[in-house]
C-alpha cells in the first residue's frame, strides 16, 4: 500500500483519490472479516466516504481533461518561442564556432585556453542534450 500510495500521489488529486478509494475498501473489507457482526455505521460511513472519493476522482478526472487542450494563442506563442530558441541556437553554435577558431590560434598549454576549451564542450553538450 506505501508504495502505491507513493506511486498515485504523484498524480495529484487524482492519485489522492485513488489512496483514499483503496483505503476505503480496506477498511469495509476489514470490517466485514472481524468476528461477529460487522458495525453497519462504520460500513455505511466508509461506503458515503468511497463514493464521494469516486464523485471527486470523475469530477477531476473531467476538469483535467478538459483543460488538456491549448487554445490557439496559446499554440501561437508556443511556436513562437520554438522558433526563437531555434535562432538562438544556431546563432550560438555559429558563435562557438567562431570562438573555437579563435581560441585555437591562441598558444598551446595555456589555462585560458584550456579553461575556453572547457566551456565550448559544456555549450556544445547542452545543444546535443536536447
Amino acid at each position: 500500500m506505501n508504495n502505491f500510495a507513493i506511486q498515485a500521489l504523484e498524480f495529484g488529486v487524482l492519485g489522492l483519490c485513488a489512496v483514499a478509494i483503496v483505503a476505503t475498501w480496506r477498511i469495509i473489507v476489514k470490517e466485514q472479516s472481524r468476528e461477529g457482526y460487522p458495525r453497519k455505521g462504520i460500513i455505511k460511513l466508509a461506503s458515503v466516504y468511497m463514493g464521494f472519493c469516486v464523485l471527486l476522482a470523475i469530477i477531476n478526472g473531467v476538469v483535467q481533461l478538459n483543460g488538456v487542450a491549448p487554445s490557439e494563442k496559446e499554440l501561437r506563442e508556443l511556436r513562437a518561442a520554438r522558433d526563437q530558441l531555434v535562432r538562438i541556437e544556431s546563432v550560438s553554435i555559429a558563435l562557438q564556432e567562431v570562438r573555437a577558431e579563435t581560441i585555437d590560434q591562441l598558444p598551446e598549454d595555456t589555462p585560458e585556453k584550456k579553461i575556453l576549451k572547457s566551456i565550448i564542450v559544456e555549450c556544445k553538450s547542452l545543444f546535443d542534450n536536447k
